[in-house]
């Protein structure tokens, strides 16, 4: 039965017991809070994050290095068995994570294992939604052939949507590019955003917390079929629990994935930004 090696960055959301169930190896990107370094899920919690936020901290993001995805890399391939490693990472034109693993790999190519880099030209859980598809794939015993398809499937079938309080994080990364006017950035304005083929776009405009949600909610029930949906957000208030009994009526509550976004997102989307992934059936 061949054995199938999935990597992914920390950007992918994806909930530490699906993680360890699937053997997914996660490399942590890395966060600047200051003068001080963390890596995202190991040594810096979104909780933490948080509160570096509130108290005025300075804070970016740093993709892993290549040495990092070398390492990675030799480790597992010694790590018998393994037949292949495939490489899933945060959409290129938000991060450099995925031009960092391509050029690690490159070094390997001499290497008789089949190993490929691919850019989910996604975020988030769309990110993880991805990933899981390709690891669950792999721990079926599904051939190298297959895990690909498995994944090219997915990157036309996974979706994000989320808004935030705030753009302006987002804005001064460079990562909006012309998807928001300036009218969206202004006190007050809550912008919906979607990723669609890699790249933040605009889905409406709203200037109400409460009209976010709705919006978000109508997002998921547009799909004819959902297969899986996940719920994300930065910190938890009351009025998601109205959003996930209206989301239940798409897809039973136990198949919904609640999960709080990595540190190195919430740099970007603030506490109170909420999401919806889908993946469609």
């Amino acid at each position: 039965m061949p054995t199938i090696r999935v990597v992914t960055d920390s950007t992918c959301d994806l909930p530490d017991a699906l993680i360890r169930q699937y053997g997914i190896t996660v490399i942590p990107v890395s966060v600047q809070v200051g003068a001080d370094h963390y890596l995202d899920r190991v040594t810096l919690t979104t909780d933490r994050l948080l509160q570096h936020l509130a108290a005025g901290a300075a804070v970016t993001t740093q993709p892993p290095s290549v040495a990092v995805f070398e390492q990675v890399y030799n480790r597992l391939l010694a790590d018998r068995p393994c037949d292949g490693i495939l490489s899933i990472h945060v959409a290129g034109s938000l991060s450099a994570t995925a031009q960092a693993a391509q050029v690690a790999r490159a070094g390997f190519s001499s290497r008789a294992l089949p190993m490929v880099v691919v850019d989910s030209q996604s975020a988030s859980l769309g990110l993880g939604l991805i990933v899981l598809a390709a690891a669950r794939c792999a721990a079926a015993g599904g051939s190298w052939t297959a895990v690909q398809h498995e994944v090219q499937r997915m990157r036309g079938q996974a979706h994000i949507a989320f808004y935030v309080d705030s753009v302006a994080a987002l804005l001064r990364s460079g990562r909006l590019g012309k998807a928001v006017a300036p009218a969206d950035a202004v006190p007050g304005s809550k912008p919906l955003l979607r990723l669609d083929e890699g790249r933040i776009v605009l889905l409406e405009r709203t200037r109400t917390r409460h009209k976010a949600l709705d919006l978000l909610a109508a997002f998921v029930e547009d799909f004819p079929t959902v297969a899986e949906l996940a719920l994300l957000y930065g910190t938890y208030t009351p009025d998601l629990d109205a959003l996930l009994t209206r989301l239940s009526a798409v897809c039973p509550r136990e198949r919904i994935l609640l999960v709080q976004y990595s540190a190195a997102n919430a740099v970007y989307l603030g506490p109170t930004a909420v999401g919806v992934a889908v993946s469609e059936g």
